[in-house]
């Protein structure tokens, strides 16, 4: 049975495995599956990156980590998105380039630039 504990926490009961957290309802899950339909490269990788953060949010919420490691997921957060945009383009572009080469190699049969037979 799940239940509220004094310092106003939910515990879950999963099958005698009792488990806190969910404060905040794990909505770091959606972000991530809403991500995956985002069709636009940047703003998906954006999300998913934001899903990863409020991930830390929720367990720092939920006291399963403490305030230094979230500061440090914060700070990397801001650090990736409100820093240098052009160094950050350049990395999805070639992360692009790079699965497009792969998958292209992939319909003519090479495999790190030899022909498999």
């Amino acid at each position: 049975m799940d239940r509220i504990t004094p310092d106003g926490k939910t515990t879950y009961n999963l099958g005698g495995l009792i488990m806190s957290g969910g404060s905040l309802d794990y909505l770091y899950y959606k972000i991530e599956d809403a991500a995956r339909k985002i069709p636009d490269r940047e703003i998906a990788a954006m999300t998913i990156d934001y899903a990863k953060l409020m991930h830390d949010i929720e367990w720092y919420i939920d006291d399963d980590i403490c305030k230094n490691t979230l500061d440090k997921s914060l700070h990397a957060f801001k650090k990736k998105w409100f820093g240098p945009r052009d160094e950050h383009l350049k990395e999805l572009i070639d992360d692009a380039l790079h699965g497009l080469k792969i998958e292209l190699y992939d319909m003519i049969e090479v495999k790190d630039g030899n022909k498999v037979s």
